[in-house]
């Protein structure tokens, strides 16, 4: 199941592996009934903060030398993965995510998208090229992000309804 360390209700991921052996009807119609009424209790939002300090930050006071892992409640992490994966069923099945989309995505990390630039500066140098590499971090870009856009995205792409909410 991939869910080791439990939220603050204390339910593991063997927990619900069991209960799920043990009564696949009951669980199978609890998130059916979720995705019907599109609810995620709120009970299952609950997370449990650890903060843990970034490495060569030991020393340093401010906040952000902290990275803070949040324990979801085991029944939203599922949850949470259900409508991950339907979303991103729709997305890729509609051709609707570009190939130079990295971050987020199934199967692809940073090395993906670092050895495309890698391999045009090697070849910007080879021909006697003057390469200029521009590089822009934002900072809290993913918590800043206009939610109800990205809704609003998702529907006008015909994202079903159940999926978005």
């Amino acid at each position: 199941m991939g869910l080791k360390k439990p939220g603050e209700d204390g339910i593991t991921g063997k927990i619900y592996e069991s209960t799920f052996e043990n009564f696949p009807n009951y669980i199978t119609a609890m998130y059916n009934e979720c995705l019907r009424r599109r609810i995620f209790p709120v009970r299952w939002k609950r997370a449990e903060l650890m903060p843990i300090t970034k490495p060569g930050k030991e020393n340093n006071e401010d906040v952000p030398k902290f990275h803070p892992i949040s324990h979801l409640n085991t029944g939203g992490k599922l949850l949470e993965k259900v409508l991950i994966n339907r979303i991103n069923h729709h997305i890729y099945s509609h051709n609707f995510m570009t190939t130079k989309q990295y971050g987020f995505t199934p199967q692809r990390s940073t090395i993906n998208a670092a050895m495309p630039v890698k391999d045009f500066v090697e070849e910007g140098l080879v021909a006697g090229e003057l390469i200029v590499f521009v590089c822009l971090d934002v900072k809290g870009a993913f918590g800043a992000a206009w939610w109800s856009s990205i809704l609003n995205g998702l529907k006008a792409c015909g994202c079903p309804k159940i999926y978005t909410t």
